[in-house]
């Protein structure tokens, strides 16, 4: 991420790589970002992208994520999708291979390099809004 706000790194096995953003250890009902901005690496081109979340669903509360773009060009901030709501049953209450979802954020997001995606998660109870990953996948036209 280029830009993390009240987020902190949690090592969990069952993350890509290893780890996750969270709130573990903080507060109740916390919320915070990260920031991605796009362009950085050599395969994120202009082109239309479908956007994925990778988060893990736990059973000890409702977290929540929203995504956002702020267009380079303009400079306009609008939410992307809907909001992605953790509250599937999927029989735990801890971050591991049972609870970890792929979220579709949304389909079709056109991207050009110096646009700002931003993921904000919201705690919730002892859900604590840990987010693994963002992936851009190209929608080949």
């Amino acid at each position: 991420a280029d830009t993390i706000v009240n987020y902190r790194t949690e090592n969990i096995a069952a993350a890509s790589g290893g780890q996750v953003l969270s709130f573990l250890g903080g507060g109740n009902n916390e919320t915070g970002s990260a920031s991605f901005v796009f362009g950085n690496s050599a395969d994120e081109v202009t082109g239309t992208y479908d956007i994925k979340l990778g988060a893990f669903d736990e059973n000890d509360g409702i977290a929540s994520f929203k995504v956002s773009l702020k267009d380079f060009e303009t400079g306009s901030t609008t939410q992307i999708g809907s909001d992605l709501i953790l509250n599937q049953n999927k029989g735990s209450n801890i971050a591991n291979t049972q609870t970890k979802v792929e979220l579709t954020v949304a389909a079709g997001i056109a991207l050009t390099p110096g646009d700002i995606l931003t993921v904000s998660g919201f705690e919730n109870s002892l859900e604590h809004a840990r987010f693994d990953y963002l992936q851009l996948n190209p929608v080949v036209v």
